[in-house]
């Protein structure tokens, strides 16, 4: 099992969020990197919408038969995800290496660093 660390930033190198990912093998393509991250970020985003204070109220409000946690649509936001890719509104780092092409197979270390680089659109274009 490889263990690394994924990091999302801006740009200007600010920091959006890390994980650290445990990983079975140690060739996986870019969109299985990308899958897993959006797997992870919808995991993190449960759990906080479970214990949202604002949220269990606004649940504890309604009527009984309508009382769920909302719903993530996981395909879509893996859809979105890739999407977002291949318009270049962020890349991917692999230790050091830009990545270009989704099925590109990523040798994957202990020490690999690996980064998600959001690209920020200008205003008004």
């Amino acid at each position: 099992m490889v263990k690394i660390a994924v990091k999302e930033e801006l740009l200007d190198g600010k920091i959006i969020s890390e994980w650290l990912f445990d990983w079975n093998e140690k060739r996986i393509t870019l969109e299985d990197l990308i899958i897993a991250k959006v797997e992870k970020q919808l995991q993190e985003k449960e759990s906080q919408l479970q214990v949202s204070p604002k949220l269990m109220e606004q649940i504890l409000n309604q009527d009984k038969k309508e009382m769920s946690l909302p719903k993530i649509d996981r395909k879509k936001a893996i859809e979105e995800a890739i999407q977002a890719f291949k318009s270049t509104r962020f890349f991917v780092l692999v230790d050091g290496i830009q990545i270009d092409e989704l099925q590109t197979k990523l040798e994957i270390k202990s020490k690999s660093s690996i980064q998600f680089i959001r690209l920020t659109p200008l205003i008004g274009g």
